[in-house]
């Protein structure tokens, strides 16, 4: 089977229903923009970029959601989501390499993706430890690492709260961990080392080199 991706550009793309129902069936509001707004940006061409992975008699097969960091050489996935259907089929790790080739080639010196999972410790229940252990794995087994498991992701609508995530690296880089935290926050969210959420995730930088 042969896998390829598709940057949506407008509303008018013909996965991106499918796309839209994925996203708001996957991640809880607390975790992503309002419908709303998700396809207010769409329309008005700005907010974060949306990749479409589709299989050779292009079935929907998942989507990704990012930016580009080309400041510090490297690109944030902020969302990440197979159809129900396809996953357990290996094509998770075949959409972020299609998507690392994609932004490999856009961004001069790239050095690899931040990602976020959510954090083992914040489970409600053994059933949803197990699913984030499962995640943290199938990142391990790509080659990312946690780099904090302090990350604070800022509000991503009015009235919900800031989320506790792990951020992960995938890629090679000389910097530090400490670096990366720093580079990744002023970049994505324009916080300089003074900010709480900067100062939580440097607390907890697994490599303190």
């Amino acid at each position: 089977m042969t896998l390829r991706i598709d940057q949506v550009k407008d509303v008018g793309h013909p996965h991106v229903q499918a796309a839209a129902r994925l996203l708001e069936d996957t991640f809880p509001e607390w975790e992503r923009e309002s419908m709303e707004v998700f396809w207010a940006d769409l329309r008005a061409g700005r907010g974060l970029e949306l990749w479409i992975l589709t299989d050779d008699a292009d079935q929907f097969l998942g989507f990704a959601r990012g930016c580009a960091l080309p400041e510090v050489w490297r690109a944030w996935i902020v969302h990440l989501a197979l159809d129900p259907t396809r996953r357990g089929q290996g094509h998770g790790q075949a959409f972020l390499s299609l998507v690392q080739d994609h932004l490999c080639e856009r961004i001069p010196n790239f050095e690899g993706l931040y990602l976020e999972v959510e954090r083992v410790e914040d489970s409600t229940g053994e059933q949803e430890s197990i699913a984030r252990q499962k995640r943290l794995a199938f990142f391990a087994k790509l080659g990312a690492r946690v780099v904090t498991t302090g990350y604070v992701q800022p509000p991503s609508q009015p009235g919900q709260p800031a989320v506790p995530l792990n951020l992960l690296f995938w890629g090679e880089t000389v910097d530090s961990d400490h670096q990366l935290v720093l580079d990744f926050y002023q970049t994505a969210f324009q916080f300089d080392e003074g900010h709480p959420h900067v100062r939580m995730a440097l607390a907890q930088v697994i490599d303190s080199t």
